[in-house]
């Protein structure tokens, strides 16, 4: 692996990355390529590539992973977003955004960022699943090694965390890399039987509990206009808990704005025409997921939220959704709750490397779960 002042030529084809701009980089930064893989190669994205195309395109893609979700969560951390670009000759390989933030000293590395609330974000592989296995390893030591180059001697970071797609678990060239490696989880139901299948599946409780819920609550899509409602019942579940509320209405009203109602949606459940809670799927591909929101209702004494979690899972089956994503299966107490629904569980791939400073930046805390 090489390091170069200036790249040899001036395409693609024929560098590794090079970046011009940003606020923690040098002003030129070349890589060639890994030793054994020197096609490939990583770059910024240039003006007019189709991030969102090749996002789509990728089985490991995620909601968050889109133009509007990053724009948003860059807004938010003041973050210097950098969307990377892999290739292998000149073919896209991968996408994969990655955040950096000064604190002090320390210059770190994030896929996801910390606030946000986004569970995984990571690399998203575009054909990683056909191919062979020595073909596989063959690529993630390549890009695993330019990407290492990058954060470390382009960025310069201290520290790096991933948090990789749901069901990518091929750990082997972070750990040879050197990166700490644990598994977190998410939950996914079903939805390809029917929503019908899936409450015969899922928890005795709660099915008595949507029983017990019909013709006295009413769950519904809402527009983006009942924000400011949904806003003040998780900013009071939050303070319930002792808690800050991460978010804000204006990264909220961001979301809604740049990704509009196929990507987003708003659920409010109502009892007696008080609202009671909400929650907020995130929709790409065919998984609907559950981002943000509460179980808990405001003042009513029946189980709404899991009439309103049902009622967003019957919308997204009739919506052309296959899956219906409970992210985040990681808190014991928010596990009481989830796996009533019975879905699979998901791995989620969490790497870290750091050359120093690892112990302060660890205590760098993210953002509570999503769910409350």
């Amino acid at each position: 692996m090489k390091l170069a002042s200036t790249p040899p030529a001036t395409t693609l084809a024929d560098v590794g990355f090079f970046i011009s701009r940003a606020p923690y980089f040098p002003r030129l930064a070349y890589v060639e390529g890994p030793t054994g893989s020197p096609e490939i190669r990583i770059s910024t994205c240039e003006e007019g590539f189709p991030w969102d195309r090749h996002v789509e395109a990728s089985p490991y893609g995620c909601f968050a992973h889109a133009t509007g979700w990053l724009e948003a969560l860059r807004k938010l951390t003041g973050a210097d977003l950098q969307k990377l670009v892999i290739r292998k000759g000149n073919t896209v390989v991968a996408v994969c955004p990655v955040f950096v933030q000064r604190r002090g000293p320390l210059r770190l590395a994030y896929s996801p960022p910390l606030a946000g609330a986004v569970h995984h974000m990571g690399p998203a592989f575009m054909d990683y699943d056909s191919l062979t296995d020595r073909n596989r390893i063959r690529l993630l030591t390549g890009y695993q090694s330019a990407f290492d180059t990058l954060i470390e001697q382009g960025i310069r970071c201290n520290y790096v965390e991933l948090r990789f797609p749901p069901g990518f678990l091929d750990a082997r060239a972070l750990q040879w890399a050197g990166y700490r490696i644990r598994l977190l989880y998410t939950r996914v139901v079903d939805l390809g039987a029917g929503p019908q299948a899936a409450l015969r599946q899922s928890s005795p409780d709660l099915r008595r509990n949507v029983r017990k819920c019909e013709g006295r609550v009413v769950s519904r899509a809402a527009s983006s206009e009942e924000l400011p409602a949904f806003l003040r019942i998780v900013q009071s579940r939050y303070r319930e808990v002792g808690a800050r509320y991460p978010l804000s209405s204006e990264f909220l009203s961001d979301l809604f704005r740049n990704m509009g109602p196929s990507r987003i949606q708003l659920f409010l459940a109502e009892e007696a025409g008080e609202i009671q809670t909400g929650l907020i799927l995130a929709l790409h591909r065919h998984r609907a997921t559950v981002w943000h929101g509460s179980a808990r209702p405001q003042s009513s004494q029946l189980p709404v939220g899991d009439h309103l979690h049902w009622s967003a899972l019957q919308w997204a089956h009739e919506h052309g959704f296959r899956e219906f994503e409970l992210m985040d299966a990681d808190s014991a107490r928010l596990e009481e709750f989830k796996s009533k629904f019975n879905g699979r569980l998901l791995p989620v791939l969490h790497a870290e490397r750091s050359k120093i400073w690892h112990r302060v930046a660890e205590r760098i805390g993210r953002d509570r779960p999503a769910l409350f």
